[in-house]
Parts: C-alpha cells; structure tokens; sequence
C-alpha cells in the first residue's frame, strides 16, 4: 500500500482480506480506510491525501469497473463514491444500485438521494423509505429524503414514524425506520424534539421538549402552512 500511517491501522483488515475474493483488493483496502479516517480527527492529513488517490482518473476507472464487482463491500463503496462525487453517469449508478434486487445495494445506496433532486430519484427513495421489504433499506432512505421539498417529505417521515417495528430483531444494534424518520424530521423541521442517544444502544429518546407527540404536532402544523402557502 502507498499509505503506511494508515495501513497500521488496517493491519487486521488486510488479514481478513486475504480470503476475499473480489477484483480490486487495493481499491477495496483504499476505500474502507478512506471512510475510516472520515470519522477520525487523527487522520485529516491520510484523509486528504486518500481523496486525491480516489480523484486519479486511474482510480476513477477501477471505480467504475468495480461497480460490477461481486464483493458487495467493493461494489456498493465504489459506487456510493461515485455518486458522492458527481461522477459521470452518477444520477444512473444510483438508480440502478436503488433498483437493485440485493438489499444491501439499496441500503447502501439509498442515503445518497439527497445529492440529486430529480422526480424519478424522488419517487424512488419515498418508495424505499415507505414499501422497502427491508428495515435497513426503510431507514437508509429515510436519510435519503433529507434536502427535498418537504411538502412530499413530511408525511412520508410522520409516515415511517408510525411504523410497529414488527419486522425488526430485538438484538439488532441499528435504529429502526421509525426512529431514523423522528430524527430525521426533527432535522426537517429545524426543532430539537428528538435527542440521538451516543452508545451502544443507537436508540433515540425524547428530550425535555416533549418527543414524538410534539414532534408530530409541529409537523402537522408546518405541512398544513405549507399547503396553503401553494394554494
């Protein structure tokens, strides 16, 4: 590797590595430790310079090959880079991961609809948010509504916010739709009723503004104005 700082870091991924069968294990390694140094303050430098190796033309075409990868993990960053980017072809690439029949191409695919503003990617990721046969999938999307006219938004959010969690595993350390949707509504609507809790749990709790019942009074109340405002 080219960027030993990080590839310390990385010494017990490059193990489990050794059995994966994909067809650009560099490209792979580049990419995870790129969205690993993303959270990590240590790393601004390593960040930098592994966002210049991804921008190659070299390192975009092996992007773009890697798109059809069987490595799920290969496939959907190469493409979820791609689309970050603005990337020829981008608005396509995250049509057909969003269409994609796997789960996981959509789950990892689906947060980035926010980047583009056309009907079909629309209507798209409110299909996902809403019907999606995957909770994981329900939830990415709901991410994916954030920047959109929240005239077609809003109830879409208050939608999921009603769901059950019945097809969601107890034991599962991810939040539900339904929670993803409260926070992300909260962020919508600019207000501060949902607070995310920072732990093991990835649960959200109301704060001391009222939670879920205030949040959805206020949403009611914003979505009507805005409606009449169109009128």
């Amino acid at each position: 590797m080219t960027h030993p700082s990080i590839d310390r870091v990385f010494d017990c991924v490059r193990d489990l590595q050794r059995e994966i069968q994909c067809g650009d294990l560099y490209l792979r390694s580049t990419l995870l430790q790129y969205s690993y140094c993303g959270g990590n303050p240590d790393y601004v430098t390593e960040r930098t310079f592994l966002d210049a190796e991804l921008s190659t033309p070299e390192m975009l075409e092996r992007l773009r090959r890697a798109i059809d990868d069987d490595d799920e993990v290969l496939r959907t960053c190469s493409a979820r880079r791609l689309v970050a980017t603005r990337q020829p072809s981008s608005e396509e690439i995250l049509l057909r991961f969003m269409n994609s029949d796997y789960f996981y191409d959509r789950m990892q695919l689906a947060s980035r609809a926010s980047l583009f503003h056309t009907d079909e990617i629309d209507r798209k990721v409110i299909s996902l948010a809403t019907s999606d046969p995957s909770p994981y999938v329900r939830a990415a999307a709901c991410e994916g509504l954030l920047g959109k006219d929240p005239r077609a938004i809003i109830p879409v959010l208050m939608q999921v916010m009603q769901e059950t969690g019945e097809d969601i595993d107890p034991d599962d350390m991810v939040p539900p739709p339904s929670e993803v949707a409260a926070t992300i509504l909260d962020e919508v609507l600019e207000s501060s009723f949902i607070a995310t809790r920072i732990g093991n749990e990835f649960a959200t709790f109301p704060s001391r503004r009222g939670g879920r019942k205030a949040l959805l009074a206020k949403a009611n109340k914003v979505l009507k104005a805005l409606n009449q405002d169109a009128d």
